[in-house]
This record gives structure tokens, sequence and C-alpha cells, in this order.
């Protein structure tokens, strides 16, 4: 790149893009960004509550794929998952769903506590945009100042991640303040969380304390082990550099192109420098 201002425009199908879908910034400043939208369409929430934890992993791919979207929410206690909000495209009449029954309400995914700010459940139609997000638009929820955490493993290893995290689920509190499981189609770019299979997100909303967070990450980390968990990029984890980089695979083509682009590193920092380029 040179030093005066250069625009560079980059087109699905074209050699670089997959490597500039994410870039953490290593590329330069995006200044335009066209999207591929399908057309309005509707989408229909229910939400069901105490799904029998072994009911959930022995039927996670059926479960997981029996609505539009799907995501569990749980507190990691006892032998329950504590709720799943599925998305329909259709209406969906509430009934047993897994062994987990109609929520009687509108719920929060943290137990217990007041559903101001989410999008409209019991089955009430609303166009994608205010149903897919579990916040609705606009509003200030009354949850969610946490620290966040999330980890993406392979869909195919969900069911045995679950069981690993059940068996120290004691160990997450008073950290945890609830988690969130939800699915992910596989994706080609070159630094995505996704890349390359069909991936589970075990999320973790925490408490704003370090000291007890820290202690439930490693906790995380070391159960998830087994399965090669990418972090979120932009959430907490404290993996060590070299075991995230040693997740992607085109991690040297991503080096290359950002040498390319930006060959003084001008747009780096020092998280860049270390979990991507291993400075």
């Amino acid at each position: 790149m040179s030093s005066s201002p250069h625009l560079l425009t980059i087109r699905r199908g074209e050699a670089d893009f997959d490597g500039a879908v994410i870039a953490l910034g290593a590329l330069g400043v995006v200044t335009a960004l066209t999207l591929d939208l399908v057309s309005r369409f509707d989408i229909y929430q229910n939400v069901y509550h105490h799904l029998p934890f072994d009911t959930v992993v022995d039927n996670f791919d059926a479960l997981m794929g029996s609505a539009y979207g799907v995501s569990l929410f749980t507190h990691w206690q006892g032998d329950i998952v504590d709720q799943a909000w599925l998305k329909h495209r259709a209406p969906n009449p509430p009934a047993p769903f897994f062994g987990g029954r109609a929520a009687p309400g509108e719920s929060s995914p943290v137990w217990n506590k007041e559903p101001y700010g989410t999008t409209a459940q019991l089955g009430v139609p609303g166009t994608w945009y205010d149903r897919l997000p579990h916040a609705r638009i606009g509003a200030i929820p009354a949850v969610g100042y946490e620290f966040q955490s999330e980890y993406f493993v392979s869909r195919a290893n969900a069911p045995a991640a679950m069981r690993a995290l059940k068996a120290v689920q004691d160990k997450l509190h008073p950290a945890l303040v609830v988690s969130e499981v939800r699915s992910i189609a596989a994706d080609t770019g070159w630094l995505s969380t996704n890349a390359g299979a069909d991936s589970i997100g075990f999320h973790f909303s925490l408490e704003r304390d370090w000291t007890s967070v820290k202690a439930a990450l490693l906790v995380i980390e070391t159960a998830l082990a087994p399965f090669a968990p990418r972090p979120h990029w932009g959430k907490l984890f404290v993996m060590p550099a070299t075991q995230v980089m040693s997740r992607y695979p085109r991690l040297g083509d991503f080096h290359a192109l950002a040498t390319r682009l930006d060959p003084t590193g001008k747009f780096r920092n020092a998280f860049v420098d270390e979990f991507v380029f291993g400075a």
C-alpha cells in the first residue's frame, strides 16, 4: 500500500475475497459494504422451558434443525437446559418440544429476569429483522453489561462438547450469568471461526469480575480442548496465541495478503500482532 490513500474494491469470487471478509482491521479501513439480502419475510418465535439435558444431547441435530433458528439458553445447573428459543417461518402452535414445555408467557434468556427488551414471542409474527435477534431494536436490556466469551467447535462434536461442559458446570459459577448454544453454517473465510465446517457456538455471559471470569474461562477452554475450539475474535479468552493461530489453516495466506496490502503494518495493533502474526 502506498503512502497516499488507496481505494481497493474486493468482490465475491475474487482471489482475495475470502481473506478479506474477516481481517480484524489488518487490511485497512472498510469504507463501504454491499450486502446480499433476501426479500422481507415473517418469523414466528416460540420459547420452551426445562428441556432434559440428555434428551437435548441425544437428539441434538434434530433439535437444532427443527426451526429456521434455534438457540438454547442454560445456566449449566442440574440436568436440564433451561430454554429453547425457536424461530419459525410459519406458525408453530405451542406443543411439547423434546421434553420441554411451551413457555406460559414471554421469557428473558436469563432465568427469572423480566423479559424487558426481548423480541416478541408466543408465536406473534414479525419481520425477520425484529425476530431473529433476541433483543428488541431500540431497547436497553436490563441485563447486558457483562463480560462476554464464546467458543466454536465443529457441529459434529457438539454433543460431546456439551457433555464435557456439563461435567465441569459447577466450576463455571459464580462467574456465569447465562450461556447460549447456537448453530452457525460453514463458510470459507480464512480467519472465520466457522471456516470449513458447520459449527456450534458456546456463548457465555459472565459477571464483570475478572478474577472469577478468568478461572471460568480456564475451565471452559480445558473442557473444550479435545474439540479444538476457536475463540470468538471479539470476546474474552485466555488461550495462548500459538493455539489460536494453529486453528486456521489459511493463516499463512492471510499473512501474505496483509503484507501485500499493508507492508508496514500500519493497520495492525497489539492484539493482531500477537494472535494473528505471532509477534
